[in-house]
């Protein structure tokens, strides 16, 4: 199995993690958000 290393993918896939990252922060705050205004 060969393994190839592309220096200009490093930085997409960082930028890949980070959208991930934020996004499922953002899901989970929304959720919160929405229950708290639930039970208000």
């Amino acid at each position: 199995m060969e393994v190839q290393h592309h220096a200009h993918t490093a930085r997409k896939k960082w930028t890949r993690y980070f959208r991930a990252f934020l996004m499922l922060f953002l899901a989970v705050f929304c959720g919160f958000q929405a229950e708290e205004y639930h039970f208000k």
